[in-house]
């Protein structure tokens, strides 16, 4: 058995116990709570705020827990729930009235009160939480409810036999009492939980507050807006179907048919303009998406900023970051090696294809604004009971070209193009990590070679100045101390040589892995086998590299 000491140097060092981690990254957990009268959300939004004001460059933050997954899936979970609400009313009321344009009188007049509720929750100082987002899909069914009773109404009226416009005026003058009635029955019991206290009362007046802000608001918009939306969407309807008489009791309207049922050509001109204002209002909602506005960062003290006007800075107006590599290095050895290293560098060559394929991705997107045209020819030969063959040709040829109305296709492209920039970054960054890497090791060999020779020349130095002293205690001008101290200095810096020998070494494999990427077997046996690599710089590579195979 042999010593430990004859193998490794133990020396004590101080350091954090725990070291704790997030996605790879060291990082610090950092726990708190909303205030007394915010909710979670204007928590999260002050500290998105916060980190972005005060964090310096390299430092970032990610939440995580019931956090995390309450930003993650919130509003995606949402957006789809209202989207299938809207889908299911379309549907039902589709069915309903047999026509795929009327039911849009009842969809277009439910916005309305959806934005009602938003204004009331911004006036009440409550958020865009899960209450409120329980209020929005209970409104959707009471506001299609008004709007269907309008349009029952109105449609049983031309039915029998009046005009469009004055259908809709007298079907929401039928159904104003009712209306009215059961939605200020529904404000009114909603206003305690509007003004709710105690426990819960965030919840309560979050949920209280949307529904009276949206049915109060779209109450009184859906009475003056249904009926011109009936007008326009009708008239539409009638230019694809005509309208059928039904055999209907219409006694009760025979007044206002003897009065109403002459004059539908005074009022054509009214009809076209509200017809006209009500497809200026479709077609300005076609803008699904908002335009981007690029953030203002402060990106002063990043980078070679003057410190001072005695700076040596202020006068020096050529940016380093702007050079290419070959001017800041220009040592043809190194350069020599740096194209090595990048020619055979295994993540450089993955971002350059990476950077390819988002340039395909890119083209494609470009082209989707063209026109496709597809051409698939087919042939057939058949013959039955020895007769002669019979040959079908086939030659179909279809094309298409895709209007982008709502923006898929720009949305796309940009997408496409913002991918492409991200990977060229990363290719420059990985291009100049590899270019540092490998100038570093470099650099570091011609500084230990140097220190090297700089260290033997002074043991050389030393050796010769211990024969000196041994020379000059013989003769009696020096002591023993004298003698022993030279030797001791002779012999520490004789025991700093095999110390350099060994850093140049770990620096050399350090080197050969930033060139080469991967050692193979082979060359790992053959140096271990000529022993060239000791114990140390065994494990020194195994430490950097553990795939490679020892």
């Amino acid at each position: 058995m042999a010593p430990i000491n004859q193998f490794m140097t133990i020396k004590r060092v101080y350091g954090p116990d725990v070291i704790n981690r997030f996605n790879m990254f060291t990082s610090m957990a950092i726990n708190g709570s909303p205030k007394p009268g915010f909710t979670s959300g204007e928590a999260i939004k002050a500290i998105e705020e916060v980190a972005a004001q005060t964090l310096p460059t390299g430092y970032g933050y990610e939440f995580s827990g019931m956090t995390r997954e309450e930003q993650s899936t919130g509003s995606s979970t949402t957006a789809i729930v209202f989207v299938l609400c809207i889908v299911f009313v379309y549907l039902l009321l589709s069915a309903q009235y047999e026509s795929y344009i009327l039911p849009l009188v009842v969809i277009l007049s439910i916005p309305f009160g959806l934005a009602g509720a938003f204004i009331f929750a911004k006036f009440m100082g409550t958020q865009n939480d899960i209450y409120l987002q329980i209020a929005l899909i209970m409104l959707i069914g009471l506001l299609a409810k008004n709007a269907i009773l309008i349009t029952e109404f109105a449609l049983q009226r031309r039915h029998s036999g009046m005009s469009v416009t004055y259908s809709a005026i007298l079907g929401s003058t039928a159904r104003l009492r009712p209306i009215l009635m059961t939605s200020l029955a529904m404000i009114i019991g909603l206003l305690p939980l509007m003004f709710a206290s105690g426990v819960g009362a965030n919840g309560n007046r979050t949920l209280g507050g949307g529904a009276v802000g949206g049915m109060l608001i779209g109450v009184i918009c859906q009475i003056f807006v249904v009926p011109g939306l009936f007008v326009a969407f009708e008239y539409l309807q009638e230019k694809i179907k005509p309208i059928e008489k039904t055999g209907m009791d219409a006694s009760e309207a025979i007044p206002e048919l003897e009065q109403y049922s002459n004059i539908d050509k005074e009022y054509g001109m009214k009809k076209q303009i509200i017809g006209m204002m009500c497809a200026t209002a479709v077609l300005s909602s076609c803008n699904i998406y908002k335009t981007y506005e690029r953030p203002k960062v402060d990106v002063a003290g990043m980078y070679r900023d003057t410190v001072s006007l005695k700076d040596t800075l202020s006068s020096d107006t050529t940016n380093m970051g702007n050079l290419p590599w070959k001017e800041v290095f220009k040592d043809p050895k190194l350069q020599a090696l740096i194209e090595k290293g990048l020619s055979s560098n295994l993540d450089l060559q993955t971002a350059m294809l990476k950077v390819e394929e988002v340039q395909s991705t890119l083209n494609a997107a470009r082209l989707a604004f063209l026109p496709s045209l597809s051409l698939s020819p087919q042939g057939t030969i058949s013959s039955f009971d020895g007769k002669a063959a019979t040959k079908t040709y086939q030659l179909p040829v279809t094309a298409s070209w895709e209007l982008d109305i709502f923006g898929n296709i720009l949305n796309a492209k940009r997408e496409a193009k913002a991918t492409l920039l991200q990977s060229e970054a990363y290719r420059q960054a990985v291009q100049t990590q590899v270019i540092a890497n490998v100038a570093n090791c470099y650099y570091t060999l011609l500084m230990l070679d140097r220190q090297l020779a700089i260290t033997e020349e002074t043991a050389k130095n030393w050796g010769e100045n211990v024969k000196a002293m041994k020379i000059m205690k013989q003769a009696g001008l020096t002591n023993e101390a004298a003698v022993s101290q030279s030797e001791a200095n002779y012999y520490t810096v004789n025991a700093s040589i095999p110390d350099l020998k060994k850093q140049i070494r770990e620096t050399e494999i350090l080197y050969h892995c930033f060139l080469d990427k991967l050692l193979n077997k082979l060359s790992v046996e053959h140096w271990r086998s000529n022993k060239c690599l000791n114990i140390y710089q065994l494990a020194f590579l195994y430490k950097c590299f553990p795939t490679v195979q020892m």
